[in-house]
């Protein structure tokens, strides 16, 4: 348990200010680094010197992550944060941040080592890895771990832990 709660502070602890702390987006941006920590792609992409981060149209987290990650790095490599339409050509991408309007467009990716997140309802259950969502004023996320098995993906057994699964 103890364990647990560790994992669960190390995840969800970030400086920031009172009124940042408070927008559910600039939490799930937040979020996008603590759970990469969880994660291993495959080889290929862990042995890339850049960090992937792209979005789709319409995004909410958008607006926050020059602000977090232009100076940050994500397992230790310089984050390039590409918004991108061309899904064909987002196979490089580590992480692809989908909405309900193209999530059908982005589904290919789940066999590509792409990390499809969400954040929409239902999304977990259309073929995103993760999808966030709100639940008592809190930001909590979904893990579909039909949607990763075949992806090259690995998902460290304490993330799974404190998330909720897709059953």
């Amino acid at each position: 348990m103890i364990r647990l709660l560790i994992i669960f502070l190390f995840l969800f602890s970030f400086a920031t200010s009172a009124d940042l702390q408070h927008d559910p987006d600039f939490v799930k941006a937040v979020y996008i680094e603590k759970i990469s920590r969880f994660l291993t792609w495959t080889a290929e992409k862990e042995e890339s010197s850049e960090f992937n981060l792209c979005i789709s149209d319409n995004s909410a987290v958008e607006k926050y992550l020059p602000r977090l990650y232009n100076d940050r790095m994500i397992k230790k490599k310089h984050v390039n944060i590409i918004r991108t339409t061309d899904f064909e050509n987002a196979i490089d991408c580590h992480i692809l941040y989908v909405n309900k309007d193209n999530i059908n467009e982005a589904k290919f990716l789940k066999n590509h080592a792409v990390v499809l997140i969400g954040n929409d309802d239902g999304l977990e259950n259309m073929g995103t890895h993760i999808n966030f969502f709100d639940e008592e004023k809190r930001v909590r996320f979904w893990i579909n771990p039909k949607s990763y098995k075949d992806s090259g993906i690995r998902v460290n057994h304490l993330l799974l832990s404190i998330a909720k699964i897709v059953r």
